[in-house]
């Protein structure tokens, strides 16, 4: 076994900062983090939508939300509208925290009655965040709402109160949020910073990392560690040094390429509070709202179109020139192992899934935090493969689970392009999830049906947005749902609470700050 003293983050952009932070904040202080990433290497750049994870990582490294919002001009995120997706002309949205379990936790602590009630009785928008996101507000309420009414205490007077039960997430700017957390990770003592680009590494007897080498120190001048956390995105330097099988999941998602790009606001322009995925002819096109500018992009196949007439086809859409400034070609997958030896693979070098629902930064932080609580020791013994192995057999849970739940969205009847008959179709579903769309036949959604092999769902992605995709595409029967809550003697009781917490909603929504004056009088404040 073998003291680590020296960890070497290889990689910036927001996975390789993310890491390096957490890890300074996590580790003891005598534990020297060293990053090493090259100013001339461009990030990724497409990934920035978040979900609440990260808002949790800002407060564990004491980063205060308002001021990294101000300084890097991220956006609240607190859902995801998806447009054209079970039929064109169509849309649902998808909120984040809403959960309403059900009081006395019957049937169990996880039943969302008011979820159900809704999915039966055919309703939208059943939550604080859903009236919000039709009325482009946040969940804050302004400080000048008035003193009298009936939701006074629910609702808070005399300041500037944050409703929301469950964190929203933010949408970001990955250049500025790379920038801010590099000069955040600066500060302390125990850290350093490289700019230089890693091209190769030596090994040890027991192939564990013994150093790498950079392009401009050269191979003479080795840059030694302990500990090794490849964040080196597509080009995955460290992890492909061990042999190391790559999935695919190519049988189950079809898409393989992006057009990333930049769309300016007017004065006219309202800052939406969500992400935009807009179903095309040959994929979907996302849409994040920052403080000044929409960061966009079309996620497709390029069996179906080019690249050329994908273009073409959104600048029909969105009846604009456009600027592709990323062509990024990719295979959906994830690597069998991504734990080997004294490397930690993270962000895009472990795995990756297009864009939907913001799986990357997600799974970012997930991986690193998991290996810190249950697997990091300071003597740690690199060659133990049973720790390893338990490792990988969590985030490959993870990873496939977050792909079942990402092709749970093709589940369409769209049939109008060639796309979307393959996409849609069954040979595409995993046993897993055939075995979760053959329970939901007969009974509603439960976090235990996410606990299976997942160790309790540490992944984060449970009932509550499974259920939102279940009610937007119409997947679970109604009137099962309708029957499953009279027989659990819920329905009557929850169609007055339902009715109850519809006017509240409406009324928080109403008091609640717009988007644009919150950005432009309260954001950092």
């Amino acid at each position: 076994m073998k003291r680590i003293k020296n960890i070497v983050v290889v990689g910036g952009g927001t996975a390789g900062w993310t890491a390096a932070c957490y890890l300074r904040d996590t580790t003891a202080p005598y534990i020297k983090i060293t990053v090493i990433a090259s100013k001339e290497i461009p990030i990724i750049g497409v990934g920035e939508s978040t979900t609440g994870l990260f808002n949790d990582f800002l407060k564990q490294v004491g980063i205060p939300e308002g001021v990294f919002m101000k300084e890097t001009g991220a956006t609240h995120k607190i859902g995801i509208q998806h447009r054209d997706w079970y039929k064109k002309g169509e849309h649902f949205n998808s909120p984040i925290g809403e959960s309403q379990h059900t009081p006395n936790s019957y049937p169990s602590d996880d039943y969302d009655a008011m979820k159900m009630f809704s999915i039966a009785e055919g309703l939208k928008d059943s939550s604080l965040q859903g009236f919000c996101m039709k009325h482009n507000k946040l969940p804050f309420v302004r400080a000048d709402h008035p003193a009298q009414n009936p939701y006074k205490q629910l609702m808070g007077y005399g300041g500037f109160k944050d409703l929301r039960k469950n964190n929203t997430a933010l949408h970001l700017d990955t250049y500025k949020t790379g920038q801010f957390l590099k000069k955040f990770f600066l500060k302390k003592p125990n850290v350093e910073y490289i700019d230089d680009e890693v091209l190769g590494y030596e090994k040890n007897e027991d192939e564990t990392i013994k150093s790498v080498w950079c392009k401009n120190k050269g191979h003479d001048n080795p840059i030694s560690g302990d500990l090794f956390v490849d964040c080196s995105g597509f080009k995955r330097i460290l992890l492909k040094a061990y042999k190391n099988n790559f999935k695919r999941y190519d049988d189950q998602l079809l898409n393989n390429r992006a057009l990333a790009f930049h769309l300016p606001y007017t004065d006219k322009t309202i800052i939406r509070n969500y992400t935009h995925a807009w179903a095309q002819k040959y994929g979907w096109l996302w849409m994040i709202p920052l403080q000044n500018r929409y960061g966009a992009g079309y996620c497709f196949n390029d069996t179906f179109t080019t690249a050329d007439e994908a273009k073409l086809e959104i600048e029909k859409v969105l009846k604009t020139k456009i600027e592709v400034q990323k062509d990024i070609k990719f295979h959906s997958g994830r690597f069998e192992k991504m734990w080997v030896k004294n490397v930690i693979s993270t962000g895009l070098s472990s795995a990756f899934i297009e864009p939907l629902e913001a799986t990357s930064i997600h799974a970012t932080l997930l991986q690193m935090k998991h290996w810190v609580r249950y697997f990091f020791t300071e003597t740690a013994d690199f060659n133990n493969e049973a720790l390893q192995t338990s490792y990988n057999d969590d985030m490959t849970n993870m990873w496939d689970s977050i792909k079942d739940f990402i092709v749970y969205h093709y589940i369409t009847p769209r049939k109008d392009t060639e796309y979307w008959r393959e996409a849609s179709s069954h040979k595409r579903w995993s046993l897993q999830l055939k075995e979760k769309l053959e329970m939901w036949q007969t009974r509603t959604p439960r976090q235990v049906d996410f606990a299976r092999g997942n160790r309790n769902d540490f992944y984060h992605i449970d009932d509550n947005l499974w259920l939102n995709i279940s009610q937007g595409m119409n997947i679970l029967d109604k009137d099962m749902v309708k029957r499953e809550l009279i027989e659990y003697n819920l329905y009557e009781g929850v169609k007055q609470q339902t009715q109850h917490a519809f006017q509240f909603f409406d009324y928080a929504q109403k008091n609640c700050v717009k988007t644009n004056d919150y950005y432009k009088y309260y954001v950092g404040q």
